[in-house]
């Protein structure tokens, strides 16, 4: 058999190297498209005819938890997310569904999704609202509890912004701690989860949230969750503001894009390996059939 030529054997190193690389693609893509992500829905009222900018209607929060599960998201339930953060459930596409304030429209809301759906929310209350008009009453939460698996979390007890009372010189800490206890009062269970009003904190009010007993503070920053990257009593959440929505990009999930991408690349470079291999075969080729060439 006749030896390769040089240009022969140097398709074939720059075939191996490009065949390398596109394995290394191939891994990282799929590293990426499968890659743990959370996301952190929060809601406000939820009306036929909205008037607000934070108001959704029924069929516009149906239709952007759909989209959610038609790109492979899974809800994720409240009672679950202290099991996520630890790394106890295997990775996956999840989304966790949060309302705020205590609105009575919220309710009815997150007792339709668990009923239809199965889908478990996590809901941020204003103790002070509750019993007035528009907001749900203590005899409201503790249903939802029974009937539709509902978590509660705190949202101030007045919905002032943190960083606002600790400059007036007013206690927070008792705005954090007589909040806490009267909901968990109210609804017979422990309070862990905790949403800054207006999305709105500070170093000390974080660390002021900390030491109050509860286990994650949450946001309205405009990110998915990172396990064990994010500050727990700092987690992002997503905030439905119509003419400013923020879902549609995580469907599909950023990373997923990115993960396309790459694989497309890594396809292309496995089509350049391909490519020098049959140089080298076409080179081996045209030295055996010339003048001289070797041959049997």
């Amino acid at each position: 058999m006749a030896r390769s030529t040089r240009p022969a054997v140097l398709y074939r190193v720059m075939g191996i190297a490009l065949l390398l690389v596109a394995l290394g693609g191939f891994y990282q893509g799929w590293r990426q498209i499968s890659e743990d992500v959370l996301v952190v829905l929060t809601f406000h009222g939820v009306v036929e005819q909205p008037t607000q900018p934070w108001e959704v209607t029924p069929a516009t929060l149906d239709e952007t938890l759909q989209r959610l599960q038609r790109h492979g998201y899974v809800p994720i339930a409240p009672a679950d997310f202290q099991a996520w953060w630890q790394g106890s459930l295997p990775s996956g596409r999840r989304f966790l569904v949060t309302f705020d304030d205590g609105l009575t429209s919220s309710g009815q809301a997150i007792a339709k999704l668990a009923r239809k759906q199965g889908i478990r929310c996590l809901w941020f209350i204003v103790t002070d609202l509750l019993g007035r008009p528009g907001y749900a009453t203590p005899e409201d939460l503790r249903r939802l509890a029974s009937d539709a698996g509902c978590v509660f979390g705190l949202h101030g007890k007045t919905h002032e912004e943190f960083p606002k009372i600790l400059q007036e010189g007013r206690d927070l800490a008792a705005e954090v701690r007589v909040g806490k206890a009267t909901l968990e009062t109210l609804t017979g269970n422990l309070v862990e989860f905790f949403a800054y009003p207006y999305g709105v904190y500070s170093t000390a009010t974080r660390d002021l949230v900390a030491s109050s007993g509860l286990r994650f503070g949450f946001t309205v920053e405009p990110w998915a969750v990172q396990r064990g990257e994010d500050d727990p009593f700092l987690l992002p959440r997503l905030m439905f503001l119509r003419g400013n929505e923020e879902f549609g990009d995580w469907t599909p999930p950023r990373q997923a894009r990115t993960g396309g991408l790459t694989l497309t690349l890594a396809m292309f470079v496995l089509l350049l390996s391909l490519r020098m291999f049959v140089r080298a075969w076409e080179t081996d080729r045209g030295t055996r059939r010339a003048p001289g060439g070797g041959g049997p």
